[in-house]
């Protein structure tokens, strides 16, 4: 729970606020229309991609009697 002493304390702070309440409630952050893949350093070296790389990822889907 924050306190707010002043309104110029609660412009300031409404905005970490509100996302703290979103946080709260189940939402963990905001919705985007974008999937996000999280790697380990150790995969940005080897694949020599950096933060920011627009990259593309092709999925297919596997023949179920071929055992892929």
């Amino acid at each position: 729970m924050m306190a707010f002493t002043s309104p110029g304390d609660l412009m300031k702070n409404l905005p970490k606020a509100m996302a703290n309440i979103s946080r709260a409630m189940g939402g963990g952050g905001t919705p985007t229309d974008s999937t996000t893949f999280k790697i380990s350093m150790r995969e940005y070296d080897d694949m020599a991609i950096k933060v920011g790389d627009k990259i593309t990822i092709e999925i297919k889907k596997s023949d179920s009697s071929s055992g892929r």
